[in-house]
């Protein structure tokens, strides 16, 4: 999940698990905590903040549809729920992040 970008399918890891889609939502809220579409929003979410953070000059309508929104109505409803606030608000109100909480370890 974390490699696409949040732009997965859920029915797919469902399918590799062997498992039905509820057994898995389960199983996979269970041990992470949320559901496996929420944790998928939040990484998309993360990685559009990502990307303006390294082009700052990029705006937010190519931005979403680079990481898989449907259109920017879409990608800020998402940012209204997870920043509490519209994308621009956000960016002038918070400091630049110090370090990449979402990048892959191997």
């Amino acid at each position: 999940m974390l490699h696409k970008a949040g732009l997965v399918s859920i029915e797919k890891f469902a399918y590799q698990a062997n498992m039905s889609m509820r057994n898995f939502e389960r199983r996979f809220s269970e041990n992470i905590g949320i559901s496996p579409k929420l944790y998928c929003r939040i990484i998309r979410f993360n990685h559009a903040l990502e990307l303006k953070l390294k082009n700052p000059k990029q705006n937010w309508s190519s931005i979403a549809q680079e990481c898989g929104y449907f259109d920017q109505m879409h990608f800020i409803k998402d940012f209204k729920q997870f920043a509490d606030g519209s994308p621009n608000t956000f960016l002038n109100q918070s400091p630049p992040p110090k370090e990449n909480i979402t990048r892959v370890i191997r």
